[in-house]
Formats: structure tokens, C-alpha cells, sequence
């Protein structure tokens, strides 16, 4: 049980693409196993009880456990494909179970005549094997979620300063200036700091927190900034503008190569835009 929640939960993360540690799935499948495990023994007198436990208050407690979904709507999403997944995989399964010697071998495991006979080393050589199939099934799967989510360094470039962020590659990037239809992308506000003068940085701030007050501030410093309005939309979120600036130079690393891109439009993210700060910049696949 603990070895298929932890499959369904990675289901889900690829598809969602959440971003959750394997410790995080590790307890999510752990949450699941056990909550299991704690029905069977205490066998609950009221049916309907032991199922909405079951089948909803076990898959939130998973959900929420693995991936702190920032709202309920992406929680309920979250279990409505961890179902999908279940579905999909019970009835590869039960296919498997019913043409194929995996029944056979499964029903002999279940009633312990499966080992009968077997020696320690044996015994020892199989589990090895199913421990070594299961990395090749959890790296497998990470292969298929890395082709659409990938990490690079770069460096960004504006007016006489430079600072160096890691990027995320993410094909859901959809994000375009609505008049130039010029790609664009989002930086930390935190990270964009280092690329700003202190007159700059107190007129974004004043942008963000609309702070009318600040967006007076007269200076040759804004006069060069050239801020955009760019509308958009998350998951779960409203629709909503971000302030950007024009950088005159992004550099990114892939592999052995720099690929340069001159003026990217850059837009402004009040907050973290990885929990685990494993990236600062949302990159655009059109600039690679």
C-alpha cells in the first residue's frame, strides 16, 4: 500500500507539476499506508464513516501532507487526479492479475507459500531486485517529468550590473507582452533587487503596494527604468497585472553553450516563486 500511494503521489506531482520533495511524498505514502492500516484494525461500526475516511478525509490529509496546496481548489485538484491515477493504475493491475502469471504469484504471496522452499539468499536476491526496480520505475518516471521542467543558470543584465539566478524552464510559461507579443519572464522581486538603485527599488515597491505617494518620486534613475504592465493569470488565481522592466541582456547556460538574448521583458514577482528556493526566475521557451 505504502509502495502504490508513493507511485500515485509522483503521478501527481508530473501532472500538476507540483514542486514536493521525495521526503514529502515519502510521508504523503506514509499518511495513506498507515491511515489504512489503523481502519483495518479498528474496524469502524457505521459503513459510511469508514468510507468518507477512506476515500476522502485519507486523500486530502495525503494531498495537503505532500504538496501544502496554497487553496482548497488545488487541494480537491489534487485529489480528483490522485482518483484518476488510482483508477488508471487498478485497472493496469487488475489486468495484469487476471492475464498474466502476476496473479498467480500475487494470490501464492497472499496466503505465504510464495517463499516455500526458497533459501535466505534467494529470498535476499529477490527483494534486492524489487528494490532495484522501483529505482528504475521512480528515476523513469522523473526522466518524463524532466522534459518539461528543466533548470539553468544564468545571468542577468541591466544598466551596469549583473547578477547570476537559477531558472526554471517550465513549458506552462505562456506569458507575452499583449502589444509587442514579446516573451516574457518573471523574477523574484527579492532577486531583482541586486540589479536596482535605491530610487528604482522604492518606485517598483510603490507599484506592488500601490502606493501612490512613492510613484511621485522624480528622478533620472525611473526616467531609465521603463516599466510595463503585464497582465496575467495563475492557477487559482485571479486575473492580475505585474509590473516589468526591460533587461538589457539575459545569458543562459545550457550545457556547454550561452545563448544570449538582448532587452528581455521582465516581469516582477512580489514573493517566493519556489517554496524551496531552488529557482528565482521563471524562463520563457521561446529564449532557448
Amino acid at each position: 500500500n505504502f509502495i502504490m500511494d508513493y507511485i500515485l503521489l509522483t503521478i501527481v506531482k508530473i501532472t500538476l507539476k507540483c514542486e514536493t520533495s521525495i521526503l514529502r511524498r515519502v510521508l504523503g505514502a506514509a499518511i495513506g499506508a498507515v491511515g489504512i492500516c489503523i481502519l483495518i484494525v479498528v474496524s469502524l461500526s457505521s459503513n459510511l464513516l469508514q468510507f468518507i475516511i477512506s476515500y476522502f478525509f485519507l486523500s486530502i490529509l495525503m494531498v495537503i501532507a505532500t504538496y501544502k496546496p496554497k487553496s482548497l481548489q488545488m487541494a480537491l485538484k489534487g485529489v480528483v487526479i490522485l482518483y484518476l491515477a488510482t483508477f488508471l493504475l487498478g485497472g493496469l493491475i487488475n489486468s495484469l492479475y487476471y492475464h498474466s502469471m502476476f496473479g498467480y504469484y500475487m494470490h501464492e504471496l497472499i496466503n505465504g507459500r510464495l517463499f516455500n522452499g526458497l533459501s535466505t539468499n534467494i529470498i535476499t536476491l529477490l527483494v534486492a531486485l524489487g528494490i532495484i526496480g522501483m529505482t528504475v520505475l521512480v528515476k523513469t518516471i522523473s526522466k518524463i517529468y524532466r522534459r518539461d521542467v528543466s533548470f539553468f543558470d544564468t545571468d542577468l543584465i541591466f544598466q551596469d550590473k549583473t547578477i547570476s539566478l537559477t531558472g526554471l524552464l517550465d513549458t506552462g510559461n505562456n506569458l507575452f507582452d499583449p502589444i509587442y507579443g514579446k516573451p516574457v519572464i518573471i523574477i523574484e522581486y527579492s532577486s531583482l533587487k541586486g540589479l536596482l538603485s535605491c530610487e528604482q527599488e522604492k518606485y517598483i515597491e510603490a507599484l506592488i503596494t500601490n502606493d501612490k505617494y512613492n510613484l511621485k518620486i522624480d528622478s533620472k534613475d525611473i526616467d531609465n527604468i521603463n516599466i510595463n504592465m503585464i497582465p496575467f493569470q495563475s492557477i487559482g488565481k485571479k486575473k492580475g497585472l505585474l509590473p516589468a522592466i526591460t533587461i538589457n541582456k539575459l545569458v543562459i547556460k545550457k550545457d556547454d553553450e550561452k545563448i544570449s538574448n538582448e532587452k528581455v521583458l521582465t516581469a516582477i514577482w512580489n514573493g517566493q516563486l519556489s517554496r524551496e528556493n531552488k529557482y528565482q526566475l521563471i524562463l520563457h521557451r521561446d529564449l532557448i
